[in-house]
């Protein structure tokens, strides 16, 4: 039976931010959609607020890695005054203080794998109980434009999931309002897809061209996780995409299984959403 809830829970410290054998093509490929497509996958609105909080985000990401991975992350010296940090895996140096070379956010994207973004309360004549996306740095969209989300509330970003506004919008919207520092939670969410495709800004395509082939299904699964940031107050929301061929899964029956059944209990309308008429067969 489907229940759709949020599926929080309590995020161990140490697993923030996870590395593993793609991180090297994936930030090529980072460093690729930002000096060919910069708008598609960085949006920061003005202001010193949200900058406040890309400077508190970067600050975050850098204390991390350098405490769980020093041998691949560290302190350096620069050209210039100022702090830096050496990425031992790409070989590249990054200012991480005033006045940056490049805004924070992109800089912490070229650190870590997690697609970044920072949610804040409105302010001045937005509604103060509602979050915004002021910032991000997405590499792997599902079918949306990064540059048409910006500075949208969190109900405007969820207006195409089938049920959440009767289901969730008041349970994640009380959740953003009471997040503590202390508490960072993850979550995880699935996709099926027929290609190989990270940035994928078009929404899925209805119908094939082709009959499918069971090779060609590719099960895209996602690890979320959201914490508060002390300062600042804003949610850093942070999104690490996995893009899995179904025949890798052969042998381990009880995750089939498990995906088996959450295919077959999908409700009509999230199963549209989620593509199954071209993949469910």
């Amino acid at each position: 039976k489907f229940h759709m809830t949020m599926g929080l829970k309590r995020m161990p410290e140490a697993d923030w931010l996870l590395l593993d054998n793609k991180y090297l093509p994936e930030q090529t490929f980072r460093r690729e959609l930002l000096a060919t497509l910069p708008e598609g996958v960085y949006q920061q609105l003005p202001g010193p607020r949200v900058h406040a909080a890309c400077v508190e985000t970067l600050e975050c990401i850098v204390a991390f890695l350098t405490k769980r991975y020093p041998r691949l992350f560290h302190l350096a010296p620069g050209k210039e005054e100022g702090r830096y940090i050496h990425n031992t895996l790409t070989n590249l140096t990054f200012k991480i203080s005033e006045p940056f070379n490049e805004s924070p956010l992109v800089v912490a994207a070229q650190l870590v794998m997690e697609d970044i973004n920072i949610l804040m309360a409105g302010t001045g004549k937005q509604d103060p109980t509602q979050y915004f996306l002021v910032a991000s740095f997405t590499m792997a969209p599902v079918g949306w434009y990064l540059q048409e989300r910006i500075g949208w509330p969190l109900y405007k970003i969820h207006l195409p999931v089938p049920l959440w506004g009767a289901k969730l919008r008041k349970p994640v919207e009380n959740f953003f309002r009471r997040l503590l520092v202390s508490q960072p939670v993850e979550r995880y969410n699935w996709f099926i897809q027929t290609n190989d495709v990270l940035f994928q800004q078009e929404p899925f395509a209805a119908e094939l061209e082709a009959p499918l082939r069971v090779e060609d299904v590719r099960i895209r699964h996602e690890r979320q996780t959201l914490r508060r940031l002390p300062r600042t107050r804003a949610v850093v929301f942070m999104v690490r995409t996995y893009v899995t061929k179904l025949t890798d899964l052969e042998g381990e029956e009880e995750s089939v299984r498990e995906l088996l059944g959450a295919v077959e209990a999908l409700p009509e309308g999230v199963a549209g959403y989620k593509a199954r008429q071209v993949w469910g067969e």
